[in-house]
């Protein structure tokens, strides 16, 4: 009985650890004392516990909301994708490709949303996303009283990500006819109003 329960946990043990089995010999343990298997398992959780403790096995993050539109951004020619971290290659994806869906994070890799694993140090992941401005705030030429401050400063760094004039405008953090012209080009691009308003359909556009 004492044989078959040090072989049960000794079992249970390897698959837990990814251990490959190996062949023990039990006959030292057919003594009649309890000490010595017990002394045994006593063992095992410990080393159990230092491997644990020592980050060699890593902890496994599942991302509340899923990464998009990360790249490959690696010095090589290409990234290795893997079945699991460190596990064989599946496929070596090249610089610059956009990646699935980034779902879990594990000791420095980056699971995708196929199951296989890159590397988190050659992944470029976007910038979250940010509102340009609060809701409720309207942004709009007003001759005689022009609106200022960082709301429009990001307003215009952001319209001049589009290119939709012949030079990109002045950043100064004042919505003069230049922005106001810059805003009405970028509506007729999305198909909005064109009144040179920057109100919330506006906002939407210009935060995708």
């Amino acid at each position: 009985m004492e044989t078959l329960a040090i072989a049960t946990a000794y079992t249970a043990y390897e698959t837990a650890h990814n251990i490959q089995p190996r062949n023990l010999d039990f006959s030292e343990f057919k003594l009649p004392t309890n000490a010595r298997w017990l002394s045994y398992l006593g063992i095992l959780f410990l080393s159990s516990q230092i491997v644990l403790s020592s980050g060699a096995i890593a902890t496994a993050k599942i991302l509340p909301q899923p990464i998009t539109n990360a790249k490959v951004n690696t010095p090589s020619s290409c990234l290795n994708m893997r079945v699991a971290p460190h596990g064989d290659l599946v496929k070596c994806l090249p610089k610059g490709t956009t990646l699935r869906d980034i779902v879990r994070e594990e000791n420095g890799w980056y699971q995708l949303a196929n199951g296989h694993w890159v590397s988190k140090a050659f992944v470029a992941v976007p910038a979250p996303a940010s509102p340009l401005m609060a809701p409720s705030t309207t942004l709009q030429y007003i001759e005689g009283d022009l609106m200022r401050g960082q709301s429009v400063r990001t307003l215009q760094a952001r319209l001049n990500d589009f290119r939709l004039l012949d030079k990109p405008i002045q950043v100064d953090g004042v919505f003069g006819r230049e922005t106001k012209l810059a805003v009405m080009s970028f509506q007729e691009k999305r198909g909005l109003k064109m009144d040179g308003i920057v109100g919330t359909e506006t906002t939407k556009a210009l935060s995708r």
